[in-house]
């Protein structure tokens, strides 16, 4: 069963000196990044972390205007294999990954909304040689 995902505030680091910007000014939107940020915090693997510190140009696909997405994490860390590794990552709940049949209109606006910051993610994690990935209950909780 998934956790429940309520909760807001500003996360303490217990290692501020990992956190790339002002370690005072972390915020977390939900009980999912609240893990998260706890997770990565204290993981020996993680060199340097920031949340909602990169801005990314998108284009609105309902208002045809340019936004600015900021992606909820960047982690850099070394993986099981030893590799140095940058990685943007997207906490999201699986319902607004995937389109489910039937989707009332509001779940579809979100759908299309997210496709278009997350296809701008992807191309200026391309151009910087950096991993995105989006994260689901199904991977946090595991």
């Amino acid at each position: 069963m998934a956790k429940k995902n309520w909760s807001q505030g500003i996360f303490v680091p217990k290692y501020p000196e990992k956190y790339l910007g002002d370690p005072t000014q972390i915020y977390y939107r939900s009980s999912w990044e609240l893990y998260f940020n706890t997770y990565i915090d204290s993981n020996p693997n993680v060199i340097k972390w920031a949340s909602e510190e990169i801005e990314i140009p998108y284009l609105h696909p309902f208002y045809n205007q340019v936004r600015t997405y900021f992606p909820d994490y960047f982690v850099e860390y070394v993986d099981t294999a030893g590799r140095h590794k940058k990685e943007i990552i997207e906490v999201k709940p699986e319902n607004q990954i995937t389109l489910p049949k039937n989707a009332k209109r509001a779940a579809q606006e979100t759908y299309l909304i997210n496709l278009a910051k997350w296809d701008s993610c992807k191309k200026f994690c391309d151009k910087y040689g950096i991993d995105f990935r989006i994260v689901s209950e199904k991977q946090l909780f595991r």
